[in-house]
């Protein structure tokens, strides 16, 4: 009977033991932070600095606005809301960045395989300069110049270059400046945009 009531004995401690190292809880692998989409994957995609016949908007003071596309060629939604534009090109000081308005991400989202197109230059009706996001447009306060600008360039929040258009000079007017397909190496002029 002593034996019987060893290995009885050993048999609930095992019981025992073993049943308090079980969880009822599923193993759950830690999250992985969220990753960022890939802000790369936004290039300019044409520009135009002189938009007056079948103009892509109109401002409130009657004029064809300037107008430069952007296109995302990846995968996921961008929000360029927040980023930093320039029509000095890659080599802009202070006074020639400015920055894209980041009040509404669901305007300066771009789609993957999606464009928006920020407008440049418009003016309200009391000839006052129109910037940020205005009836569900993006405004920058400066007109492209074929005489005075350079190219427009792309940056992130720390300055770093993103993209970059070729140098616009001489576009002559109601022409566009484009990427020969989206997000190709290759610009070309366009007579219709």
């Amino acid at each position: 009977m002593t034996k019987m009531k060893k290995i009885f004995s050993i048999i609930i401690s095992s019981i025992i033991l073993f049943s308090s190292c079980i969880k009822d809880e599923p193993f759950v692998l830690p999250e992985e932070p969220p990753v960022e989409p890939e802000v790369k994957s936004v290039v300019v995609n044409e520009l135009m600095t002189k938009n007056e016949v079948n103009p892509y908007y109109t401002d409130p003071s009657g004029a064809g606005c300037d107008w430069v596309e952007f296109y995302n060629h990846g995968t996921e939604a961008v929000d360029i809301g927040g980023l930093f534009i320039s029509d000095k090109g890659k080599d802009a000081t202070d006074v020639d960045i400015y920055q894209i308005s980041d009040a509404n991400a669901a305007i300066t989202t771009i789609p993957a395989k999606g464009f928006l197109t920020i407008i440049f230059g418009a003016s309200d009706a009391n000839g006052v300069d129109m910037e940020g996001i205005v009836d569900g447009k993006v405004f920058i306060p400066t007109g492209l110049s074929s005489t005075k600008d350079i190219a427009v360039a792309l940056f992130e929040a720390d300055m770093s270059l993103i993209d970059e258009s070729p140098a616009f000079a001489d576009l002559e007017v109601e022409k566009s400046l484009g990427r020969e397909t989206d997000a190709a190496e290759n610009w070309l002029v366009f007579d219709v945009p």
